[in-house]
């Protein structure tokens, strides 16, 4: 299920916006299966990419002369691809460049940025970014909720009904705002983005204008400061029961609201943004698409996790915690080595 949802969440919405066209990985499962498998390959070097971030563009480079090297290939391939077509966009030759609904790429064009950010590389770099980011953090998610809900047969029925009971024709499918407001959805996606994580490892802060106080402490100007999230969103004294899958604790108005306030809780919802900000050192993006792009991808996971379970009847098969709960820190909480596949069995369709 990982690789469905990654191919739905990130190729068919977050390139449309990106460029105006998906990358079709759903017609053709066989490019799809390669550019995953070689993405998820990759996550096991995000620590040598954090320290020597040349080491992406080797790999381009001389994969595609190594044996066995079909994921490369196709990496290598779309990385061709996206920068003509960046190229296209900087020079005003792209027939996308004249439609009404612009590309945040046409933005970045007429910004007011530096000439060094303004290339073709550079560019092809961000583009990279907001991918990688796009999809990892929305098919984890989705994998997490498909797992427990399948796994709590309370949680599963509640969903349903609440599902049927807002959502009568399952051939229409809703707007976002109108599936947010299906309240035991809304709830289930929330916790999914807590147990889920989004990112692992620590997030780098640095003040250089002023000291921090924290607590009884006063932190200098220039000082590193970190933390992970792992520490906030399973800390048993903010979360109870905080290994256990309920979306029953966002149920509530006034509690959600608290919850939602605290850090952690606020970087688990952008993280998928956060972790390649920090790990590749973002330079175009604006304070606009900072706000526009987390959206995205809520608008996402509400889609389609409701369709999903709105039209069919699903049932796990050879799939346990294992294959969901965080055992190894690549940047991203993987499971441990030989699982994350979540995999499921239509039993029956809805009407």
């Amino acid at each position: 299920m990982y690789q469905c949802y990654s191919a739905a969440a990130w190729p068919i919405t977050f390139c449309d916006y990106l460029f105006g066209h998906n990358m079709g990985f759903l017609e053709n499962p066989v490019n799809g299966k390669e550019f995953f498998d070689f993405h998820t390959s990759f996550f096991s070097l995000d620590w040598f990419v954090l320290e020597i971030p040349y080491l992406v563009r080797l790999l381009v480079a001389v994969g595609p002369h190594l044996p066995a090297a079909g994921g490369v290939l196709s990496f290598a391939a779309f990385q061709g691809d996206l920068k003509r077509e960046l190229r296209d966009i900087m020079d005003g030759k792209s027939e996308r460049y004249a439609i009404k609904r612009r590309t945040i790429f046409h933005d970045y064009v007429e910004a007011d940025l530096p000439p060094s950010i303004k290339t073709p590389q550079g560019f092809t770099d961000d583009a990279d970014i907001f991918i990688g980011a796009g999809y990892e953090t929305s098919g984890h998610a989705l994998s997490t909720a498909t797992f427990h809900i399948l796994d709590n047969p309370s949680i599963y029925n509640e969903l349903v009904s609440d599902l049927c009971a807002h959502w009568s024709d399952p051939q229409v499918i809703p707007s976002w705002k109108e599936l947010e407001n299906i309240p035991y959805l809304h709830a289930t996606i929330k916790e999914a983005v807590r147990m889920s994580m989004g990112v692992s490892m620590r997030l780098p802060r640095v003040n250089h204008t002023s000291a921090v106080q924290y607590g009884r402490w006063e932190i200098p100007p220039h000082t590193i400061i970190s933390m992970t999230q792992r520490d906030i969103l399973l800390d048993p004294t903010i979360f109870k029961d905080p290994y256990a899958f309920q979306p029953e604790r966002w149920l509530d108005p006034e509690t959600s609201k608290y919850l939602e306030k605290i850090p952690g809780v606020v970087l688990a919802r952008h993280a998928w943004l956060y972790r390649k900000a920090v790990s590749c050192h973002i330079r175009s993006i604006s304070p606009l698409h900072l706000l526009i792009l987390p959206s995205l991808a809520m608008a996402e996971m509400h889609i389609i996790l409701a369709s999903i379970f709105r039209r069919f009847d699903l049932q796990l098969v050879d799939t346990t915690r294992d294959d969901i709960e965080f055992e190894r820190d690549f940047m991203l909480p993987m499971p441990k080595a030989g699982h994350r596949n979540v995999k499921v069995i239509v039993k029956a369709t809805r009407p």
